[in-house]
């Protein structure tokens, strides 16, 4: 089982607009929230589910690289904090297509769609 598979089950039942495996770790993105995966040691220990509200988003920056892309998004909040995850090359338009519905998000135009 991958990541991706890991997160996938984890949401099942929820809209995943997209979904990337990153270096160490899956994203994906669904109508309320970014989520982040990473599947433990034999598929049981350490696995690990954990959810950004969108609503927070703040900033979203993709900085490309030939062998690899980061994707780095802001959040605000109480104390604010970023979220940085390293892709392979290989997964950029699904990366591209993470940054234009997070960007959608922070400016609201996705919030108005959605809600």
């Amino acid at each position: 089982m991958t990541d991706v598979d890991y997160v996938r089950e984890q949401l099942q039942g929820e809209r995943i607009a997209v979904i990337v495996q990153g270096i160490s770790l899956a994203l994906a993105l669904t109508d309320e929230s970014l989520v982040t995966g990473k599947r433990g040691l034999f598929g049981r220990w350490g696995n690990r589910l954990e959810r950004f509200p969108l609503t927070a988003v703040a900033a979203v920056q993709v900085i490309p690289n030939p062998t690899a892309n980061v994707l780095r998004v802001e959040f605000a909040g109480t104390p604010p904090h970023s979220l940085a995850v390293v892709f392979p090359a290989s997964a950029q338009a699904e990366l591209r297509d993470m940054e234009v519905l997070l960007l959608e998000w922070k400016d609201g135009s996705r919030r108005r769609a959605v809600g």
